[in-house]
């Protein structure tokens, strides 16, 4: 396993985290602008489309699932 692909992948986890535990804490996206959740939804699409053609890994599999 490569170090800086779990770090990368570590980061990325918590990152979400933080994202939704702020939408969860404040009960609304309203200080979050358009622009940044169109930004996040794209790279969410345009990241994940690879589950349903190609098997890298059970891991690579498992963490694109759980972000």
């Amino acid at each position: 396993m490569n170090i800086f692909k779990f770090a990368g992948d570590m980061t990325h986890l918590i990152s979400i985290l933080v994202f939704f535990l702020k939408i969860y804490a404040t009960k609304s996206c309203s200080r979050i602008s358009l622009k940044t959740r169109a930004v996040c939804t794209g790279f969410f699409l345009t990241r994940y489309l690879d589950i349903f053609t190609d098997f890298i890994s059970v891991y690579n599999t498992v963490m694109k699932l759980s972000s």
